[in-house]
């Protein structure tokens, strides 16, 4: 009885230990794909934490509305600069930052980490820069999508944008492994970036723009955010023959829709 009950308790730390929850770090070269760059290739730095975060501000004079730029799990803001350039022909200005362990900005990169990091960025726009919370639009791109959500439900903002959504992490991770529909919830992820749990809740404008032929999350993730969004202004745009994370093929839809957008916010 007794080595019954050790080799179960034992089974059960080896379970603990390897899951997503409490060995996140086993998990984090799947999750995370920093890029390092030179201090020297961004012009602002701030603290999230004990860490120092840097950034790049495309500033765009008497712009109604600053879109705060929080980009996938690869590269860093200079590998992501023609996105923010797309968004900053919006006529919007732009603040794109790197999140810990990418680009110049110091730390480890986890997924309670990439939040605490987007909402220093929107504390920094507030406080140093002065922007108000009306004139914040919040933007992400794939997995920038959960720590976007995450500033939208403890912060005030315009509007949401988000790009290549996922419905949450979890189902992200059951569309790539099905067999981890047999750990249970609990153990997954925290915080656990379900997009739609925390958009059910916001009245917030929000804008879905998602790629027709994504291969990493399909149209489906984007489809159960819109319906699941309690706004009553919401809207989402197919990108047509889009893989994931791209913005256009042939066209220039993904600026034509973000622009709309934002126009739709003054009225």
């Amino acid at each position: 009885m007794l080595i019954t009950t050790i080799i179960f308790a034992l089974l059960v730390a080896a379970a603990l230990a390897v899951s997503p929850r409490f060995g996140e770090r086993l998990y984090r070269r799947m999750i995370f794909a920093p890029v390092k760059c030179d201090a020297g290739e961004v012009d602002i730095a701030f603290a999230s934490g004990k860490n120092t975060l840097h950034a790049v501000f495309h500033r765009q004079p008497n712009s109604r509305y600053t879109v705060l730029f929080s980009h996938s799990n690869w590269g860093n803001i200079g590998e992501w600069e023609r996105l923010a350039e797309q968004l900053h022909s919006c006529g919007v200005q732009v603040f794109a930052y790197d999140y810990r362990g990418y680009g110049a900005s110091t730390g480890v990169p986890s997924v309670k980490g990439l939040c605490q990091d987007g909402i220093a960025a929107y504390d920094y726009l507030v406080r140093v820069e002065k922007i108000p919370a009306s004139q914040i639009v919040l933007f992400g791109s794939s997995l920038g999508t959960g720590v976007t959500c995450a500033i939208a439900r403890t912060r005030p903002c315009a509007g949401i944008i988000l790009h290549a959504a996922f419905s949450s992490l979890r189902n992200l991770v059951l569309d790539m492994m099905p067999a981890t529909r047999y750990l249970p919830e609990s153990l997954f992820f925290r915080p656990k970036f379900d997009n739609v749990d925390i958009l059910k809740e916001l009245r917030t404008p929000l804008l879905l723009v998602h790629g027709e032929y994504d291969e990493m999350a399909d149209i489906s993730h984007a489809q159960a955010i819109h319906t699941a969004s309690a706004s009553s202004h919401k809207t989402l745009v197919i990108l047509p023959g889009a893989a994931h994370m791209q913005t256009a093929v042939d066209d220039n839809l993904f600026e034509t829709s973000v622009t709309t957008f934002l126009q739709s916010l003054n009225s």
